[in-house]
Order: C-alpha cells, then structure tokens, then sequence
C-alpha cells in the first residue's frame, strides 16, 4: 500500500487512519482545538505559527523550528492560539520504522529543538514545497515520508549520543537534559548580533546557570560562550567569502565591539586576519 498523502485546512477535517506504509499531512490551520489520535508513531513540525498539545495532562508548547515525536497510541489535544494560521507537517511513520530507538531514548512528548542538522532544512523544504504545491504530495508522499525517516533515524541516533554525554543516572533525564541543552543552543543560533549571558541561556533553558554550563560542555565539548562565538566567527566567515560583503559591518552584525576585538577573535579561531581569510581562505 502506498503512503497516503492529507491536506487539512479545517480543524473540522477528520484525518484518515494512517495506513501501515505511513501518512504524510500538511495543515494550514486557523485559530481553535482539535483532538488527536495517533496509530502510528508520528512526528509533528510547526514551520509557521504556534501549537500547544495537551498530553497526560501536560501541556507542550510547539514554535517553528522544533519537533515533536509521539509514540503510537497517545491522543493529544492540539490548542492553535494565534490569530494567523499555522503552517505545520506531520509524519505518520511505518509501524516498523524507529520503535526500538523511540523505546531507548526514552522520548517523552516534548518538543526537541532541530539545532545544525539536515533534517530542519529538509522539512523546511518539504513544506515549502507542500505549501506552494500541494498536489506534490499526491504524488511524492512516499519518498518524503522515507527520506524525512532517514533523517529522523540520524537525529535521533545522534541525539542518544549527545544524551549519554551527560551524567545522570536515568536515561529519561539524560533525555530531559539535552532537550534543555538543546533549547539554548538553538537559541545561540538564532541570536549571532550580540553576547548571550549565562543566566539569560539558563533562563531559556530552565536550568540553573552551573547546571546548564556543566551540561553544554559535557555535550558540546566547550562552554556556551565559547560556542557561541565559535559560531558567530564561522558565520562572518562564511560572509567574508559571498561577493559584496562589506566587511566592515560584521563586527557590528555578529556582536563585537569594535574591529579591532572582531580581528583578534577572527585570527585566534583562522590563523589569519579577515582580510588575507577573505584573499586566501584559513591557514591550516
């Protein structure tokens, strides 16, 4: 059997059981609730909007950028409480797809920030792709379902790699630890213009500012501030290659104070200024 593929423009719309093969469903949804049953272990995406799912009794807050994966057999209670539509993609996998790696991490439903790997930019694509071409779906709804579980079964096994990094002596709380981790960097990522302070990250995270620092660097092998900048220096970087930039801004866009600390930080990291980077690339 096929992988069906499901548009959902109304919260009315009753979504068809997921067959064994998988579904793939892309909603545009206006502002109310809905309930949901899943069969099938699905993961759930928003790409535009906001969606909060009620599950036993705790309620998960969904924003773009970040997934959901639920186990077969949960029912949710999906709350919509923005005035626009929400954009979002979900993914009823095969029954056999990624139950025991699901069962090892321990994955409660919570959402999981997509942070620097290949399957954010895929399900970005995806929806895209969806959203301007719907009846791409009918079609290709089958080789999307199997290359978003791909990309998924890396994700996941990458995310039992960084959890077992952390010292805590249940696995669901390893778990628990890198979501929080993972909270703050994606939120390093999505601020390159300014230095983040330690208790702004733990705000973010949930987590005192000595837990969240002994955490980062167990799984990320450095501490934040460390990585963040690490992070905003390879993005001038990379802009310091593209025709037209002007260098003279990104000390400004990427959060130094002046050129000369861009230019000490930029040839600490590169072996070399931004000027000879930009002739000649790094030195190895």
């Amino acid at each position: 059997m096929s992988v069906a593929f499901f548009e959902k423009c109304s919260l009315s719309e009753a979504i068809r059981p997921a067959a064994a093969s998988g579904q793939v469903v892309l909603s545009r949804l206006p502002r109310g609730e809905t309930i949901v049953r899943r069969s099938n272990l699905s993961l759930k995406v928003v790409l535009r909007g906001e969606e909060r799912y009620v599950i036993d009794g705790r309620t998960t807050r969904l924003t773009p950028g970040q997934a959901l994966l639920v186990d077969a057999g949960e029912s949710s209670r999906v709350i919509l409480p923005g005035r626009e539509p929400t954009l979002g993609l979900c993914f009823y996998f095969p029954r056999v797809g990624l139950g025991p790696q699901s069962e090892r991490l321990d994955l409660a439903p919570a959402p999981v920030p997509i942070v620097d790997h290949p399957l954010g930019p895929w399900l970005r694509s995806v929806a895209d792709s969806l959203d301007g071409n719907p009846n791409l779906g009918t079609h290709s709804a089958e080789v999307l379902l199997h290359r978003t579980l791909e990309h998924l079964e890396d994700f996941v096994a990458g995310t039992k790699d960084r959890s077992g990094r952390i010292d805590a002596a249940k696995s669901s709380k390893r778990v628990e630890l890198l979501r929080r981790v993972e909270l703050a960097r994606d939120f390093l990522h999505g601020t390159p213009d300014r230095i983040v302070t330690l208790e702004e990250l733990a705000d973010v995270a949930g987590l005192s500012a000595f837990h969240l620092a002994r955490c980062f660097r167990a799984v990320h092998s450095e501490p934040p501030a460390t990585y963040h900048r690490n992070l905003r220096l390879d993005r001038a970087a990379a802009e310091l290659k593209q025709d037209g930039c002007a260098a003279a801004e990104l000390p400004a866009r990427y959060g130094f104070a002046d050129q000369a600390s861009f230019t000490r930080a930029f040839s600490r990291r590169f072996g070399t200024s931004p000027a000879r980077y930009r002739a000649c690339g790094p030195i190895r």
